[in-house]
Formats: structure tokens, C-alpha cells, sequence
């Protein structure tokens, strides 16, 4: 079920080009094939251009490998949040994609999908939306009380539909009766990642390569079954 729903949602992305008004220069890093995702994203982190956004837990930037994606990495805004607070919130925003997908929850429609998350939360990646008009996101809105943060930058166009980029939230938590503390996030999150086949213990885990697309073969299969 899962690994078909990656590999629809990645040849759906295909389809259409990320926001290219958004400055990417992760094009220019040297990366090392030792890299760990955590240096990865030190060295894309060091050009703020690579910046999509910044809230009050988690900063965004450019996947460098997958353009697809973004990488949420839990970061302070300032003194008032520990990085475990913001780690926090990158296990959050799994859980609540993982519950609406795996429970086929009418919620799922309106959340733009995750990818993978690092089990102690320190980032998350998940798909790449467009930026929406201001009048495109008022219908979304009155079906998206449960998360309670509905400001307008928390929303992208993933194809042709409004997706809500950012569900972290408390009360999304309590809306799908979801544990908020941070060792059982932890248990859940690294559950989830081992029933979807992630090997989170890999050190290349994140390091997504769009050179060859290894859902492609998988996904045709898929639909001739169908």
C-alpha cells in the first residue's frame, strides 16, 4: 500500500515543475558520497538562498538531490524553542500524514505528503508544492479547523490541488488522538519508517537521487495489475 502510494505520488510529481521562482543554489555545493544527510543539510544551510521559509520550529530549504522535495530541519527560531521542541514537531507533522494515509482518512485530501523523517525528528522531507494565489486557498481553509494553524503561507499547490504544507500542530494531534510526547513520537515514527522499508539506518537514508527513479518499474507494474 505505502510503497504504491510513493511511487504514484512521485510520478505525479514528474509531471509538473517545482516553484522555480524560489532560489535554489544547492546546484553549486560539492557534496562527498560520505556525507551524512545531517552534513547535507549543514552545507545547504550555509547559502541562505537555499532557504524556502522559516517558522517558529523548523527552518525549510532545497533538497539538493531530489528537487521534488524540501527539507524541514527543526531549528529554533530563537531562545523561547529547544532543537527537541522543534524535533518535536517534524515527528508530529509524519504521524498526522501517516494516520490520515494508512486509516484513509478524508483529512488525508488536504496535506501535502511526507516523504521520510529522521527518527529523532532532527529533519523531515516531504513533497514540493507551488505557491498558491491568495484566493486560492479560501476553500481549504473552512475544511482545515482541525489543524488550527490556517495562515496563509501554509499552503502550496501540489498539481492542481491545495494542500496544507504545515500540520504540526497540538491541536491536529488531538484531533486524530495522537500520543504528543516525545519518546513514543519516536517509537511510532521509527515504526512507521520500518513499515514503509526505510532504512533509517543506512548513512545515505535521505539522500534521494532523481538521476534514476527506482519507483518507475514498480509503478507500471502496479497499473498493469490494476
Amino acid at each position: 500500500m505505502t510503497p504504491d502510494y510513493f511511487r504514484h505520488m512521485l510520478t505525479r510529481l514528474e509531471s509538473f515543475d517545482s516553484d522555480v521562482e524560489e532560489s535554489d543554489k544547492t546546484d553549486e555545493i560539492e557534496f562527498s558520497p560520505d556525507d551524512s544527510m545531517e552534513t547535507v543539510i549543514e552545507k545547504v544551510a550555509e547559502n541562505q538562498d537555499n532557504r524556502i521559509g522559516i517558522g517558529k520550529y523548523r527552518q525549510a530549504w532545497h533538497h539538493p538531490f531530489d528537487k521534488r522535495l524540501v527539507i524541514k530541519q527543526a531549528t529554533p527560531r530563537d531562545d523561547t524553542n529547544t532543537v527537541e521542541e522543534c524535533a518535536l514537531r517534524n515527528l508530529w507533522e509524519f504521524m498526522v500524514w501517516w494516520k490520515c494515509k494508512s486509516e484513509n482518512r478524508k483529512e488525508l485530501k488536504y496535506l501535502m505528503p511526507c516523504y521520510e523523517c529522521e527518527p529523532n525528528g532532527m529533519w523531515l522531507t516531504q513533497f514540493k508544492g507551488k505557491r498558491v494565489n491568495n484566493d486560492e486557498h479560501h476553500e481549504i481553509k473552512s475544511k482545515m479547523e482541525w489543524i488550527g494553524d490556517r495562515s496563509e503561507d501554509n499552503y502550496a499547490l501540489l498539481g492542481d490541488e491545495v494542500k496544507s504544507i504545515d500540520y504540526a500542530t497540538t491541536k491536529a494531534m488531538e484531533h486524530l488522538d495522537l500520543p504528543q510526547d516525545m519518546k513514543t513520537c519516536k517509537k511510532i515514527v521509527a515504526n512507521i519508517l520500518e513499515q514503509q522499508g526505510h532504512n533509517y539506518n543506512n548513512p545515505q537514508y535521505g539522500k534521494s537521487k532523481p538521476q534514476a527513479n527506482p519507483f518507475d518499474d514498480n509503478e507500471k507494474s502496479s497499473q498493469t495489475q490494476k
